[in-house]
Protein backbone atom coordinates (compact mmCIF):
# COMPACT_ATOMS: atom_id res chain seq x y z
CA UNK A 1 0.00 0.00 0.00
CA UNK A 2 1.58 3.34 -0.90
CA UNK A 3 1.24 6.10 1.14
CA UNK A 4 0.41 9.58 -0.46
CA UNK A 5 3.12 11.99 0.04
CA UNK A 6 0.67 15.12 -1.18
CA UNK A 7 2.17 17.84 -3.11
CA UNK A 8 2.03 21.53 -1.43
CA UNK A 9 1.82 24.61 -3.17
CA UNK A 10 3.55 27.73 -1.92
CA UNK A 11 0.92 29.31 -0.44
CA UNK A 12 0.88 26.33 2.36
CA UNK A 13 1.65 28.26 5.22
CA UNK A 14 2.64 25.38 8.23
CA UNK A 15 6.05 25.46 9.15
CA UNK A 16 7.68 21.64 8.55
CA UNK A 17 8.85 19.93 11.25
CA UNK A 18 11.93 17.77 11.21
CA UNK A 19 11.80 14.27 12.37
CA UNK A 20 15.29 14.03 15.17
CA UNK A 21 15.36 10.36 17.32
CA UNK A 22 14.16 10.55 20.47
CA UNK A 23 13.51 14.50 20.02
CA UNK A 24 11.62 15.76 17.51
CA UNK A 25 11.19 19.57 16.76
CA UNK A 26 13.46 22.71 15.35
CA UNK A 27 17.12 21.75 14.32
CA UNK A 28 20.06 23.44 15.16
CA UNK A 29 22.56 23.15 13.08
CA UNK A 30 25.69 22.65 15.07
CA UNK A 31 24.07 19.21 15.70
CA UNK A 32 25.83 17.98 12.38
CA UNK A 33 22.75 15.97 10.35
CA UNK A 34 23.50 13.44 7.92
CA UNK A 35 22.67 15.42 4.05
CA UNK A 36 22.06 13.61 0.93
CA UNK A 37 20.72 13.80 -1.98
CA UNK A 38 18.80 10.67 -3.87
CA UNK A 39 19.27 8.15 -1.52
CA UNK A 40 15.86 6.62 -2.57
CA UNK A 41 16.48 6.85 -5.96
CA UNK A 42 20.18 4.94 -5.84
CA UNK A 43 18.82 2.45 -2.62
CA UNK A 44 21.06 4.58 -0.61
CA UNK A 45 19.17 5.22 2.50
CA UNK A 46 20.36 2.38 5.16
CA UNK A 47 23.00 3.93 5.40
CA UNK A 48 21.53 7.54 6.00
CA UNK A 49 19.52 5.95 8.64
CA UNK A 50 22.68 5.67 11.10
CA UNK A 51 22.72 9.54 11.61
CA UNK A 52 19.43 8.60 12.78
CA UNK A 53 20.41 6.11 15.11
CA UNK A 54 23.01 8.03 16.71
CA UNK A 55 20.76 10.88 17.51
CA UNK A 56 21.52 12.90 14.36
CA UNK A 57 18.67 14.41 12.17
CA UNK A 58 18.94 13.05 8.39
CA UNK A 59 17.70 14.58 5.34
CA UNK A 60 17.27 13.82 1.86
CA UNK A 61 16.26 15.53 -1.17
CA UNK A 62 15.02 13.37 -4.02
CA UNK A 63 14.60 14.83 -7.64
CA UNK A 64 14.23 12.04 -10.31
CA UNK A 65 11.58 9.62 -8.50
CA UNK A 66 8.62 9.83 -6.47
CA UNK A 67 8.94 9.95 -3.02
CA UNK A 68 8.92 7.27 -1.21
CA UNK A 69 7.12 8.04 2.26
CA UNK A 70 7.36 4.76 3.67
CA UNK A 71 10.90 4.11 3.21
CA UNK A 72 11.31 7.47 5.28
CA UNK A 73 9.29 7.45 8.08
CA UNK A 74 10.33 3.30 8.33
CA UNK A 75 13.93 5.08 8.80
CA UNK A 76 13.20 8.56 10.10
CA UNK A 77 14.70 9.94 7.45
CA UNK A 78 13.39 13.42 6.42
CA UNK A 79 12.73 13.18 2.53
CA UNK A 80 11.59 15.97 0.44
CA UNK A 81 11.23 16.29 -3.57
CA UNK A 82 12.18 19.02 -5.40
CA UNK A 83 12.60 20.24 -9.01
CA UNK A 84 16.30 19.71 -10.16
CA UNK A 85 16.35 23.08 -11.60
CA UNK A 86 15.75 24.27 -8.05
CA UNK A 87 13.38 27.31 -9.70
CA UNK A 88 11.09 29.54 -7.52
CA UNK A 89 7.82 28.91 -5.83
CA UNK A 90 6.41 30.98 -8.75
CA UNK A 91 8.10 29.87 -11.51
CA UNK A 92 6.93 26.84 -14.35
CA UNK A 93 8.40 23.40 -12.98
CA UNK A 94 8.55 24.40 -9.61
CA UNK A 95 8.06 21.43 -7.64
CA UNK A 96 8.14 20.84 -3.68
CA UNK A 97 6.68 17.59 -1.63
CA UNK A 98 7.29 16.19 1.76
CA UNK A 99 6.08 13.76 3.66
CA UNK A 100 4.89 14.50 6.39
Amino acid sequence: MGVDCGHHAQSDPRPHRLRRAGNPGILRWREQPGLNEECQEWDECEPLAEYVRRGKLALNTEYAVALDCATSDRLNINSIRKDLSLVGARDSGYRYQFCP
